[in-house]
């Protein structure tokens, strides 16, 4: 009788074990473990970002300047302050009489990200503004009107670029090429983060806080 129950016992326990094969550890029989788990968002540097909307406008990215805390002063950008940047670039054509070109990638602390972004607003104000006095600047209107600033969390984006046309083309078809150019921003921009976040440029309200009195027109 000893015997019957030992030869039960072991049974029981090749039973047991053989089933317990089919079952990973750490699931349940019948549950997909294998499945990765969400991977975490990809964080690009201030560079790759700015690399990446040069490699989209190609032989239209004018910004071959790079300009920093030593040797920003005397520009629109003389105020930001580069202690509430935790990296940043900034971009600008060597030439910024004749063309206003300008990449700004800014990753900012995250009490600052506001100011930066009114502080970019009034660089489009004033280069709106500039363009309008100077009719000589080959930069068009439309380029500065259509110019791109967009937040990816406590990143700021700033372009004002993209090829210029000869100065026989007209209002229009200045205005066309413009909006063109920006598409391959735009196509660049969600491409790095799988979405295209808001263009909250704000050329009117710029120009109401810092040129109160004076119209766009």
């Amino acid at each position: 009788m000893k015997r019957l129950i030992c030869i039960f016992t072991l049974l029981m326990i090749i039973f047991l074990t053989s089933c317990g094969k089919d079952i990973p550890p750490g699931g349940t029989q019948g549950t997909d473990v294998s499945s990765k788990a969400a991977e975490p968002e990809k964080v690009y540097t201030v560079q790759e970002v700015e690399a990446a909307i040069a490699e989209a406008l190609g032989d239209g990215y004018y910004c071959d300047t790079e300009k920093n805390a030593e040797n920003i002063e005397y520009t629109f950008f003389a105020d930001l302050d580069f202690s509430k940047l935790d990296s940043y670039i900034l971009k600008v054509y060597n030439d910024d009489v004749l063309k206003l070109d300008t990449t700004a990638v800014l990753n900012c602390k995250e009490d600052y990200v506001d100011t930066a972004i009114d502080k970019l607003n009034f660089f489009l104000a004033a280069s709106y503004r500039y363009v309008k006095a100077y009719p000589f600047s080959v930069t068009s209107l439309s380029k500065v009107e259509n110019a791109r600033l967009f937040r990816h969390g406590n990143t700021v984006i700033l372009v004002l670029g993209g090829s210029d046309l000869d100065e026989t083309a007209s209002e229009e078809e200045k205005a066309e090429h413009a909006l063109d150019e920006y598409k391959k921003v735009d196509k660049a921009v969600k491409e790095l983060y799988g979405e295209l976040p808001e263009n909250i440029a704000d050329i009117e309200g710029a120009f109401k806080k810092y040129y109160p009195g004076e119209s766009l027109n």
